[in-house]
Formats: structure tokens, sequence, C-alpha cells
């Protein structure tokens, strides 16, 4: 195989990743990453193009008007995002034609909870670490090795 063939072999791979298994394991990894986020209350770093990347902050804790509310109702001491589970059972990775992989909560809150508001911090959940991302790349490169041969 001549370097152009390769070339354009492993162009048509990479454009054309839209496997349902590789896709679906991508998913259960990021959803995986995602639940590892809620488990330690916040795994999360800085702001690079407008998105939270992976890191070790936790998340803020609660505020005196939440301690009293969560009391109130039974909730305390919980787990920071866990009064019902919701949000953290709605995370969902979708596959779609094309290869795109669609990451999200089904929570009509989950956006407050992840970027915050002028009242409540910001406590952001779908965040994928690096340790993770580099499983998602070795799922990549097994697909194309596979496709290689």
């Amino acid at each position: 195989m001549t370097i152009e063939q390769f070339s354009q072999t492993f162009i048509r791979i990479v454009t054309t990743i839209d496997d349902p298994g590789v896709m679906g394991e991508i998913g259960q990894l990021m959803e995986r990453s995602i639940q590892k986020n809620f488990d330690g209350e916040g795994r999360y770093g800085e702001v690079i193009d407008g998105e939270y990347d992976g890191g070790g902050n936790k998340w803020k804790p609660f505020g005196a008007v939440t301690i009293a509310r969560r009391k109130k109702k039974g909730y305390y001491p919980g787990k920071i995002l866990q009064q019902t589970g919701a949000t953290k059972g709605s995370v969902i990775a979708t596959a779609s034609k094309g290869g795109i992989l669609t990451l999200a909560s089904q929570t009509v809150y989950s956006s407050y909870l992840h970027y915050g508001t002028k009242r409540m911090a910001a406590r952001p959940f779908l965040v994928v670490q690096e340790e993770d991302r580099e499983q998602i790349l070795n799922v990549y490169a097994e697909f194309i090795q596979e496709r290689l041969r």
C-alpha cells in the first residue's frame, strides 16, 4: 500500500466512524465518566473554549439556605446535586448518523446546575476526564486498526 493509498483509506475510515458498536462503547465510557463526577461531588478544571475541562476541583458546598431547605425536606446531609437523583439518572449519550455522539442530561434544570446562575454556583457535571478521553481514543484506535487489516 502506498502512502497515498494509506492516506485515502485512513481519511475514509476516520470520517465514517458511524459504527453503532463503537459509538455505543464510547457513549458508555462518557456516561461512566459523568457518573464518577456525581459520585465524587465534582471533578472539573478550567473553562476552555466555553466548556469545563476535566480536573480535580470539587463542587462548591451547600449554602445555608440550601442546607435549611434540605433539612426541612429530609434530604440533608446528602450528596450535592443528588437530592432526588433525577439529573444523575438522566445523563445519556446518543449516537446519530455521521458519527455524532451527543452527551446530555434530560432534566429541564440541568443547565442551571452545570453552569450556575446569579444566585447559584456552577457545579459542572458534564465533564469527561482525561483518563476517560484516553480510553475513548483507544476505542477509536482499535476500530481503525481493525478496518486497516
